[in-house]
């Protein structure tokens, strides 16, 4: 009898300890930092303050170890300014080199004019504009938002294509996450055109792709706070800024946890933030 008894306890453990290995297997985080942009609050003058957020941001994510980094852009305030761009490529030098880390471009990164020109210069310093990382489950596509904003049809288009195509090669996972610089809108999806969403005349074009593709959630910045919306079951998350703050929040950090049911952010402000992440216990 009680041999019998322990072999129906083993039967029920096994599934347990299969899904416990499995959710650990597919269970991560990343760090999404934005709007670094140094340079902001003196308006081009000297950017120590913006430094030394981004010091005490890069030493809590070296202690956390996430899977990646990615800066979802305005790196500097000024993109023609050489002492922003060589301190920012200098606090990146600061991130432990086992932590990759992704950048994509914000308005101040190429211009308001969004030109080609300027996606060209942020792709020769950098190496691209775009990227695609995949891994545990999981996609995460980052997009350059100015391209969509330029007015240039072909460009726009070419950003359409190019993102649907990484969505396209990404049916199979889990688990789908977006990062552009600009929210495609803020309260509203039929929001007047502004300085701060993407322009009505593409704008469903490509929630309704996300859509379409199962995108779970868009991070972005460029507001320098946090907002959230939602285009039907689609979540739109836009960061608290890695510099100065706008609006109610102080700088800080986002932290996007990948479980196998769900994915999970959460903004950590400067002086509330983490030591561990505790991705099991939610």
């Amino acid at each position: 009898m009680k041999s019998c008894l322990c072999f129906i306890c083993l039967l029920f453990c096994i599934p347990s300890v299969l899904l416990g290995q499995d959710r650990k297997q597919n269970s991560f985080f990343f760090v999404q930092l934005t709007d670094p942009q140094l340079g902001f609050y003196s308006q081009d003058g000297d950017f120590s303050r913006e430094q030394e957020q981004m010091h005490v941001l890069i030493e809590t994510i070296n202690v956390l170890k996430p899977e990646f980094v990615v800066i979802s852009g305005d790196l500097v305030h000024d993109k023609e300014n050489e002492a922003q761009l060589d301190g920012f490529d200098a606090l990146c030098d600061e991130l432990n080199s086992d932590i990759p880390l992704y950048l994509v471009p914000g308005n101040h990164d190429v211009g308001n004019d969004m030109t080609v020109e300027g996606t060209q210069k942020f792709i020769r310093r950098y190496g691209s504009d775009r990227f695609v990382w995949r891994k545990k489950n999981c996609c995460v596509i980052g997009f350059n938002t100015s391209e969509i904003r330029s007015g240039d049809s072909k460009r726009e288009e070419a950003e359409f294509r190019w993102i649907e195509s990484q969505l396209a090669g990404s049916r199979k996972y889990e688990h789908i996450v977006l990062v552009g610089h600009h929210p495609f809108f803020v309260e509203s999806v039929e929001e007047a055109d502004s300085y701060h969403n993407i322009p009505c005349s593409v704008r469903k074009k490509y929630l309704d792709m996300f859509c379409r593709y199962g995108v779970d959630v868009v991070l972005s910045g460029h507001l320098h706070r946090c907002v959230q919306s939602y285009y039907g079951y689609l979540r739109l998350v836009s960061s608290g800024a890695a510099g100065r703050a706008l609006g109610e929040n102080k700088p800080g950090m986002m932290v996007v946890t990948i479980l196998p049911e769900i994915v999970h952010t959460a903004f950590y402000e400067i002086g509330h933030l983490p030591r561990t992440i505790n991705m099991f216990g939610r």
